[in-house]
């Protein structure tokens, strides 16, 4: 059987992709500090040596159930894109709250007015590692029609307390659905 063809159309594919514009995010892994990233209150700082490999690492650390801010990091994003994304997480301590509710990675959607349209969750795909990360990972439906921004961001649940450490996050445009006509 040949497989030169359907290879061939593939490489083509992802060449014609890898020449798209990718979504503009900086500072993944926290070694700039909290550049490009609004942390919203004391629960969330970088914290250097707190990452994978010693590096530095958004850390969220809370000791008030009735807390609940996460930090976000603005992405720019066109209707029907299609992103992968991606996070590690270390659970240091986690006690409250929804006990099977550990941390979260999501991608946000709000429309030209500021107003939230909806989110999409990445999963726990691999871990704990040896130090014990999880790798998070997320694709998501087309962008909304009338998603105007978006944004990156780890969290933890509601009601939860304890330490929370992220670091290597990852976007990257995997495809475009044209959704014009369905925004009619």
């Amino acid at each position: 059987m040949n497989f030169a063809v359907p290879v061939s159309v593939f490489l083509a594919a992802s060449a014609a992709l890898a020449t798209e514009a990718q979504p503009s995010f900086r500072n993944p892994g926290f070694e700039d500090g909290a550049d490009g990233w609004t942390l919203p209150s004391a629960l969330w700082r970088v914290e250097e040596g707190a990452g994978r490999g010693g590096s530095a690492a958004l850390v969220w650390e809370n000791d008030d159930p009735a807390a609940y801010l996460f930090p976000r990091h603005p992405i720019a994003i066109e209707p029907g894109d299609i992103l992968h994304f991606s996070a590690w997480a270390k659970v240091d301590s986690l006690a409250g709250g929804d006990k099977s509710a550990g941390p979260k990675v999501s991608i946000d959607y709000a429309n030209a007015d500021g107003e939230w349209i909806g989110a999409e969750y990445a999963r726990a795909v691999d871990g704990p590692d040896p130090d014990g990360w999880t790798l998070y990972e997320g694709v998501t439906a087309p962008v909304p029609a009338d998603a105007a921004g978006g944004n990156l961001f780890g969290f933890v649940p509601k009601r939860r307390t304890g330490r929370v450490r992220f670091d290597d996050f990852r976007l990257e445009k995997v495809g475009k659905r044209h959704i014009d006509a369905l925004a009619s």
